[in-house]
């Protein structure tokens, strides 16, 4: 019996079955087949969703360090920043964690140690491109040497514009830039701590230097 064939006979049976006999033929015949059907569906929506996430072009990426941000601040530095950059949030992504801050407070649930090296795992694999951080935690992570010298980094009109915002570190390779001062930006409106005292720097791991030359032109405008 063709298939043509075998699916008029099934629908001619169904209907001439009562509702419970209809169940019934459905748990039968077909209810295995459609679980099995929606699961495929929704691993195909799941890893389709997971391809365009990571083929978004990675704007910028930051984290936290002995610095708390308001939620408005969260915006500016990651939905305003494609905005003011003109992408699409579909292709672009500019990313800021906040789950994961870390923090050098006597407080804390963990020694210095530990997150030290949380946070150097964490840059060692490219994850974060930037970094937002207080005067405590700046000089604490100096001999870590993941710091990018802004000298190489920063445009000549950026490097002399912004050059009075500029903290120089003793690094592995000699004293260099690595900082940026955040103080008198629209920045330091959200941050929940003393601006003066609160930086921006650029890890040395897979750096682009474009993009960061675009982020700090969208902070020090």
């Amino acid at each position: 019996m063709k298939i043509k064939e075998k699916w008029k006979l099934r629908v001619s049976e169904f209907k001439q079955m009562d509702s419970r006999q209809r169940w019934s033929y459905f748990k039968t015949y077909y209810l295995l087949k459609c679980i099995i059907a929606l699961i495929f569906l929704a691993m195909v929506l799941h890893f389709g969703f997971d391809i365009r996430q990571n083929h978004r072009e990675v704007l910028a990426s930051g984290c936290l360090v002995d610095v708390e941000i308001s939620p408005q601040g969260v915006v500016y530095l990651t939905d305003d920043y494609l905005s003011a950059c003109h992408k699409n949030p579909k292709a672009s992504v500019s990313y800021l964690s906040t789950d994961n801050t870390l923090s050098f407070s006597s407080d804390a649930p963990l020694d210095q140690d530990s997150y030290e090296m949380a946070l150097i795992a964490q840059i060692s694999v490219g994850e974060y491109s930037y970094m937002i951080l207080d005067e405590q935690a700046l000089g604490y992570f100096v001999e870590s040497d993941f710091y990018a010298d802004l000298g190489k980094v920063l445009s000549k009109e950026q490097y002399h514009r912004l050059e009075w915002r500029l903290n120089y570190q003793n690094m592995q390779d000699g004293k260099y830039p690595v900082a940026l001062c955040l103080d008198k930006t629209d920045i330091a409106g959200y941050l929940q701590t003393d601006a003066s005292k609160a930086y921006l720097v650029f890890t040395n791991v897979n750096q682009d230097i474009a993009k960061n030359r675009q982020l700090v032109d969208y902070l020090f405008p």
